[in-house]
């Protein structure tokens, strides 16, 4: 149950159950809701000035400040309390939670549309790090120049992964995606020289064999959403000697998701078809959904990057 406005300082410390401190003291007190922040008055709470505050995740410990006799509450700073314009912490949370809920390809389709105009505000409220990460393991391993190099980016969303890229020396990108909300929004940043709309798992990828100097797919391996075996298509396009690049993420609904896309590349990399560069376990991957989800002492859950390439004289087969 959400902390309720209280008619005075008295009520206020009536529901924390201590005395309101003198002007000018501090107490930092639970918030599982947002509430409004209020302006000190003459008396009571004042002119009923009310600004919108943010509060915390809901059964997360939040803060407030309770200072003076016209009690001043304020949003705690912390990376709990952030807001995007769409919305609050918890609202961004639900959402990325119902998309995981998901599995129609349709319907995913029609959620991204409807999400792609706040896409990057939200996964800014989750401190979501997969596309700053994955550059930064490709470009650390990457053989010759990368401003001559051609990358395909799958699942590139609105292009967060092509703009980390780029700023690692990297300038030719071809991108697909599933939503046309979201690769309208990738083709305004003037990154990709080739975008095309494409349900990955559902036939070939609309790329030529043998073709790419990297290929990355970050963000969409996951529980319901695009599966595993796509793999095997990014294996196809990319060149002999050419680097996959791919992301999943380490939470309890994940776990599954994750142990069959390693038997898989286990089982590539046996037959010769491909060979692990790096794998890079990651604590801080983003805002956990739920609490049931992040880490034991944390409020984030855990994800992998991993690193492939392709040997010389192979293709899909």
């Amino acid at each position: 149950m959400g902390l309720q406005l209280p008619e005075s300082p008295g009520e206020v410390g009536r529901i924390l159950g201590t005395v309101v401190p003198q002007p000018g003291l501090r107490l930092r007190v639970p918030c599982t809701r947002p509430l409004p922040q209020l302006k000190p008055g003459a008396s009571g709470w004042g002119g009923g000035e009310r600004r919108q505050g943010r509060g915390a995740f809901p059964g997360r410990i939040g803060a407030k400040e309770v200072a003076g006799k016209g009690i001043h509450l304020v949003p705690h700073p912390g990376p709990l309390a952030m807001a995007s314009a769409s919305g609050h912490l918890a609202e961004v949370q639900c959402r990325v939670a119902e998309l995981h809920r998901g599995t129609d390809p349709e319907q995913q389709r029609r959620f991204y549309d409807g999400w792609a105009p706040q896409y990057e505000q939200d996964v800014g409220v989750l401190q979501y790090q997969a596309p700053k990460l994955a550059a930064a393991c490709l470009a650390s391993v990457f053989r010759g120049p990368p401003e001559d190099a051609v990358v395909l980016d799958v699942a590139c969303g609105t292009g967060l992964v092509a703009q980390e890229l780029h700023a690692k020396g990297f300038r030719h990108f071809h991108g697909v995606d599933g939503s046309p909300g979201m690769l309208e929004l990738a083709r305004q940043k003037g990154l990709y020289q080739e975008l095309k709309q494409c349900l990955l798992g559902r036939g070939s990828l609309p790329a030529p064999e043998d073709y790419y100097d990297a290929v990355v797919i970050v963000g969409a391996l996951s529980e319901g959403q695009v599966p595993a075996e796509v793999f095997l298509e990014l294996l196809r396009v990319t060149k002999p000697r050419g680097y996959l690049c791919l992301t999943t993420r380490s939470n309890k609904s994940n776990l599954r998701y994750k142990a069959h896309l390693e038997r898989l590349l286990d089982d590539l990399e046996r037959r010769r078809l491909c060979e692990k560069v790096a794998v890079q376990e990651v604590a801080d991957w983003e805002k956990a959904t739920s609490e049931e989800e992040s880490l034991e002492g944390s409020d984030s859950i855990p994800g992998t990057v991993y690193l492939y390439r392709k040997p010389a004289g192979t293709s899909k087969g």
